[in-house]
């Protein structure tokens, strides 16, 4: 039994030295935050919400949890490596497969490896009270690494704006639909304003129901205005909108390339490799003295029973 745990932990503590003998490995970190939203639009759309009509607002605004999940998608990971490769003094597609171990035949299969490997080497950490997200990217050269994490907060960027655009250009034509029947409504109340008034000069004071009738056609009136008036304002911003390309995230630390590799931990391994070792063999030798015990007792009942 000791010679079993002993030999296992052996073993465990060997797997364990192995495993840091790799190539050593860099890690380049990034930090950002989703920039602040234009409040205008929520103050609009809350005016026009009051009437009735729904413009659209900011409350489906991004949140920093999607940007922790964007930046190591699939598609703002295709999108960093083909811009890479395309950039003159960029990366070419088949060194970055060399390097991250992917084949590099067929196109099909290496450009899916590529993607997959490269989200295996990042890691992403989202600080809910401050909506900070820090991203990191642990590659074997450190040139690369920093390149790569620059390439995907570019791209996060950019894929987000084009998101917004597209939104926005939706929120337009709705608006501008919702505009045109509203400047109708408005037309058609102030019409119906100035018939009355042209047909009840002079009366309204010697006529309490027609003065009535005068004040509510005028808040109808007062009330098509501001409706129209919180469209327009909605249109205008989802033009404004609609090419807007500012920034929507802020880099907060940008990324460094490493001046030294991680560190490989080879006592910390070694250590854990023994313990599960060790745990290995205490189960097995348990196990082998059980079913032992097991067969001598049957034996034992058999040679009676005989």
């Amino acid at each position: 039994m000791r010679r079993l745990i002993v030999v296992l932990a052996i073993v465990g503590a060997g797997v364990g030295f192995s495993l840091t003998l790799g190539p050593p490995r860099y890690l380049s970190a990034a930090s950002f935050m989703p920039s602040s939203q234009d409040a205008g639009r929520g103050r609009i759309a809350g005016l026009a919400a009051q009437f009735g009509i729904s413009v659209g607002s900011s409350d489906g605004a991004p949140t920093p949890g999607f940007y922790a999940e964007m930046v190591r998608s699939r598609n703002v990971v295709q999108r960093a490596i083909g811009s890479l490769s395309s950039k003159k003094g960029g990366l070419a597609v088949d060194s970055l497969a060399h390097l991250l171990g992917a084949p590099t035949s067929p196109e099909s299969v290496r450009d899916t490896e590529i993607a997959e490997r490269l989200t295996q080497s990042l890691s992403v950490e989202l600080r809910r009270e401050t909506g900070i997200v820090k991203v990191e990217a642990v590659l074997r050269d450190p040139v690369v690494a920093q390149m790569i994490l620059s390439e995907l907060m570019e791209q996060l960027n950019a894929f987000i704006i084009e998101m917004r655009q597209g939104r926005a250009s939706a929120e337009r034509r709705f608006s501008a639909q919702q505009l045109s029947a509203a400047e109708r409504d408005l037309r058609s109340a102030e019409q119906r304003q100035l018939q009355f008034l042209e047909q009840n000069r002079g009366s309204m004071s010697t006529a309490p129901a027609l003065a009535l009738e005068k004040d509510r056609i005028a808040r109808e009136v007062d009330m098509r205005h501001q409706v129209f008036t919180s469209l327009a304002q909605a249109y205008e911003q989802a033009r404004v909108d609609e090419y807007r390309s500012t920034p929507l995230i802020t880099v907060l630390e940008a990324p460094e390339r490493p001046s030294e590799p991680m560190p490989r931990r080879r006592l910390q391994w070694m250590i854990s490799g023994m313990v599960i070792g060790v745990f290995l063999g205490f189960s097995l030798a348990s196990i082998r003295q059980f079913l032992r015990d097991e067969w001598e007792a049957a034996s034992t009942r058999a040679s009676r029973d005989s």
